[in-house]
Formats: structure tokens, sequence, C-alpha cells
């Protein structure tokens, strides 16, 4: 929907541009005057023969004959030049920059908005498409909803069955073997000779004797005042001995 709604605001543009466009493109001229030559010869000879009748009014009269003569000339060349359009000579044109370019962006918009039509064209058979399947989905789900249910229903009958199964095969196991199955490796009998644990006893004893004595002459070293040897003192006090005595019998 979201690309759908973006080409139809892109092609809406387009036509918007394509309609100011050809609007544009008709009122320009699609040709234009690129250059004129303006012909200057009647006009260059209506002044020479002005000129050439000054020169004749300082030797005749304005009534004499020769100047009669040339008025009628200038006359009759300011008619044949009014005659002819003012400027006239020779005109090129060519084609408008202008229109030109004009005409080339309505070619383009008209082709942007030809695929963006088609895009949109596309779109839309898409969303068709989708929103059918989604329609056909729908009318199926209550029914894939049944099947769920009864998939549902059938798996836990078949637990049921297999546990059933399973004690009715363990009960038939237990009442087939009964009392028939419990077999005698080795008959139990009171013992007829007795055993002396005197010996046993005794080391057990005179272990106990030699770990006490052991564990007494350790805690006499360790509670003992003073030091066994002068060389214990001396690494005790960090202090040299310098004489030792025997020590006498309280």
């Amino acid at each position: 929907m979201t690309d759908s709604y973006s080409v139809q605001a892109q092609l809406s543009e387009a036509q918007g541009r394509l309609g100011v466009t050809s609007r544009e493109a008709a009122q320009a001229p699609p040709q234009i005057g690129l250059y004129q030559d303006i012909d200057h010869t009647s006009a260059d000879k209506l002044v020479q023969m002005k000129i050439d009748r000054q020169e004749l009014l300082s030797r005749y009269t304005p009534d004499s004959q020769p100047v009669r003569d040339m008025d009628r000339r200038i006359a009759a060349l300011e008619t044949i030049g009014a005659s002819v359009a003012a400027g006239a000579g020779a005109r090129r044109v060519g084609v408008n920059p202008i229109y030109q370019s004009l005409v080339t962006e309505k070619d383009q918009l008209e082709a942007e908005a030809a695929s963006l039509q088609a895009r949109q064209t596309a779109i839309a058979g898409q969303i068709a498409q989708v929103a059918r399947r989604r329609q056909r989905l729908a009318e199926l789900e209550p029914q894939y909803q049944d099947l769920a249910r009864q998939r549902d229903v059938l798996a836990t009958n078949v637990r049921n069955f297999e546990t059933r199964e399973q004690e009715s095969e363990a009960q038939q196991t237990i009442a087939q073997s009964g009392d028939s199955a419990v077999r005698v490796v080795e008959r139990a009998f009171v013992p007829t000779t007795g055993a002396s644990l005197k010996a046993p006893l005794m080391g057990l004893a005179v272990a106990f004797a030699a770990f006490a004595a052991l564990c007494f002459g350790v805690l006499r070293a360790f509670t003992r005042p003073g030091f066994p040897t002068a060389a214990a003192a001396a690494r005790t006090l960090r202090l040299p001995v310098l004489a030792t005595t025997r020590l006498r019998p309280a």
C-alpha cells in the first residue's frame, strides 16, 4: 500500500508538470528569426539624389527643368521606398530553443507518466492478488482450526492408547512371571565356625597408643617454655647467642 500511494503521488506530480509544459509548448513559437540583413541601398540612393539636388540649386533656380526632374526622381524613389516594408532585407529563421526544450521536457514527462502508470497498474494487480489470497485464507481459517482441534484430539488419544498398552504389557509380564520367575542362586545358612577378633583389636589398640604418644610429644614440644636450642633462639629473636648453660633440675 505504501508503494501504491508513493507511485500515485509521483504520477500526479508528473501529470501536473506535463500539463504545464504542454501549455507552454503550445504558446511558444516553433521558429524564431535568427538574424536579418537590412538593405540600405534605396536610402543611400535617396540621400545621394538629395545631395545632387542641392548642387543643382547652386547652379539653377528651383523652377528650372533639371531641378524639377531631380524632384520627380526623388518623389518616385520615396514612393517606391514607402511601398516596401521598412528595413526589409535578408532574414534567416531557425528552431526556437525554448520551444525545443519544452518539447523535450514534455516527451520526458510523458515517458515518466507512462512508466508510473504501468507501475501503478502492476501494483494494483499485486494488491488485488494479495487481497484475494487473504480472502481465501480467511475462508479456510475455520476449516484449519477444526483440523487443528482434530489433530490435538487424535494425538491425545494416541498417547493414552500407548500408555494403556504399556501398562497392559507390564501387567501381562508380571502375571506370566509369578513365583516361578524366582531362581535360588545360593541358599542362606548359619555359619558353624566362629571367628576371633582379638588380633585385629590388639593391632588397633597399639596403633592408637602410638598415635596418642606422637600427638602428646608434638604438643609438648610446642607448649614447652623457652627454646630447645641456641640456633632456634637466635633465629626466633633475631639476636646472637653469646653463651649457653646447662639447665639444672629443680
